[in-house]
């Protein structure tokens, strides 16, 4: 099957990353430390207790924060182990092969792609704004220190709901 001139444009693009060693290998380090992330943020977070002294507020907070770093990981191995698979394992698969290929490396199908990415951006941002969201939570909590303390979760979730929302709102609309 032949390719159109923008196939061929992206096969190229896709050859020149595959051998470029330094993006591979930053590819391959990032793809670890998610790994050891997602393996390593559920262990650090059952079993510390540093953050019981805090209120549970901050708790909310800070676990809405772990939660999301937990997706962004998720979707820095989705995205890092397609291209690491494209670039290196199915490229050199097709190069030793006897069949023919328009391009060595494939495509990747575009909902994939978005998904990914999608994963990476949303928990980034949303860990971003939840940082915000602790910080003017511990700035309300200083300035109403005398009646702060008999403040249930309410600020929390509110909190929560508000950074998590500031996100997705724009992300709904535009995925719709």
């Amino acid at each position: 099957m032949a390719m159109d001139m923008h196939d061929q444009h992206l096969c190229e693009f896709a050859m020149q990353l595959s051998e470029n060693v330094p993006y591979l290998v930053t590819i391959g380090v990032k793809l670890l430390l998610a790994v050891v992330g997602l393996f390593w943020l559920p262990v650090v977070l059952c079993s510390e207790t540093l953050s019981s002294t805090f209120h549970p507020n901050a708790r909310l907070l800070l676990r809405m924060n772990v939660l999301f770093v937990f997706i962004s990981c998720c979707g820095t191995i989705l995205c890092e182990s397609i291209d690491l698979t494209r670039f290196v394992i199915i490229k050199n698969i097709r190069m030793t092969s006897e069949s023919e290929y328009d391009c060595l490396i494939p495509s990747i199908p575009p909902l994939l792609a978005v998904l990914g990415k999608m994963l990476k951006i949303y928990g980034h941002v949303a860990s971003t704004l939840l940082i915000a969201a602790w910080v003017a939570e511990r700035l309300y909590a200083s300035v109403f220190i005398r009646t702060y303390e008999k403040n249930n979760l309410t600020i929390g979730v509110v909190s929560s709901v508000m950074a998590v929302s500031l996100y997705s709102t724009p992300v709904i609309l535009i995925i719709s």
